[in-house]
């Protein structure tokens, strides 16, 4: 079942990307991945409701499928350099997370804010994700808070699309007021309810961008 839903989800990505405007090639594409595994759609539905009414056996379908979605994050990244870059500082970063519709469709992380040496003009959020939906559009809800010494909040939240795997979200910082602590949730736009969907984040990313100072010359 890993290797058709893997499968699945790249013939989505394939006809999203090739295809954008004609939906018949997305049936096209995934009829191919049945043709492929020698299984029907009716097999494949039916494969799914079984394991929406198990979480503990698709909890493990989708162990296999962040294996699948771990190794072409790891290869993406290292095509692209894979490093962070060393004019901005790392406040919190991590390896790999899943949310899934049926198990767990939140991610959120709250805490201090860390010191240092430079002033910062802003926060930046990034990380790679792939995702398998069998309906709707896959989309995640991320939202980064910034609370302040005096208790005021800055918040930034968008919806983003996750049919491109590099995400990114900036967040303006307050030039009058310290940062005390940050708050960021990410979460998957699927309800408990719908057909199993999953996103896998992968080098996920928080970063401070040191606030430019100008320098100016006497004529």
């Amino acid at each position: 079942m890993v290797d058709v839903l893997y499968d699945y989800q790249m013939a989505d990505v394939l006809a999203q990307q090739s295809h954008p405007e004609d939906p018949r090639q997305l049936l096209n594409y995934r009829q191919a991945v049945f043709y492929k595994h020698h299984i029907s759609e009716e097999e494949f539905n039916h494969s799914l409701a079984h394991y929406s009414r198990h979480p503990q056996q698709m909890k493990a379908v989708y162990e296999g499928l962040a294996h699948h979605y771990n190794v072409q994050a790891n290869t993406t990244s290292l095509a692209s350099g894979g490093s962070t870059s060393t004019d901005t500082i790392l406040v919190w970063g991590q390896k790999q997370y899943t949310l899934s519709s049926n198990l767990q469709n939140r991610f959120t992380l709250e805490q201090p804010f860390p010191r240092t040496k430079k002033p910062l003009e802003s926060l930046r959020l990034s990380f790679l994700s792939s995702s398998f939906y069998h309906q709707g559009t896959p989309q995640l809800a991320a939202a980064l808070s910034v609370i302040y010494d005096n208790d005021s909040v800055g918040t930034t939240a968008v919806t983003l699309p996750l049919y491109q795997s590099q995400q990114v979200l900036l967040h303006p910082l307050s030039t009058t007021r310290k940062p005390r602590s940050f708050r960021l949730s990410l979460y998957q736009m699927a309800g408990w309810d719908a057909a199993p969907q999953m996103v896998s984040l992968h080098h996920l990313r928080l970063q401070g961008i040191p606030r430019q100072t100008s320098t100016s010359t006497q004529p």
